[in-house]
């Protein structure tokens, strides 16, 4: 069964969201991880204050590792499409090949 080039190019282009979806819940979680681990370790603050400023962050840290972990199962599953696919594509492109050949 031949699949259409555009159904590629869809899954592909689905594929990148995925990648990039998942890129950026990284880069989210290490900005929450760092931002923290230096509030752990700052000595500045007011316990109290301390304490609830931490506990907001741990919280939104906590939501940002959920949906990161999310995202990255959603790429993963995003490339392993697209590589099911490779031969599929592979051989579409041959035979528009040989047409135009």
């Amino acid at each position: 069964v031949s699949v259409p080039l555009d159904v590629h190019c869809a899954t592909i282009t689905a594929c990148l969201n995925d990648i990039a979806r998942a890129d950026a819940a990284a880069a989210e979680l290490r900005h929450y991880t760092e931002k923290v681990e230096a509030m752990d370790s700052d000595q500045e603050q007011a316990p109290d204050q301390k304490s609830r400023r931490i506990q907001r962050n741990c919280e939104k840290l906590q939501r940002v590792r959920h949906a990161s972990s999310i995202a990255q199962a959603c790429a993963r599953d995003a490339v392993g499409k697209c590589l099911m696919r490779t031969d599929q594509l592979s051989h579409t492109a041959k035979e528009a090949l040989m047409v135009s050949v």
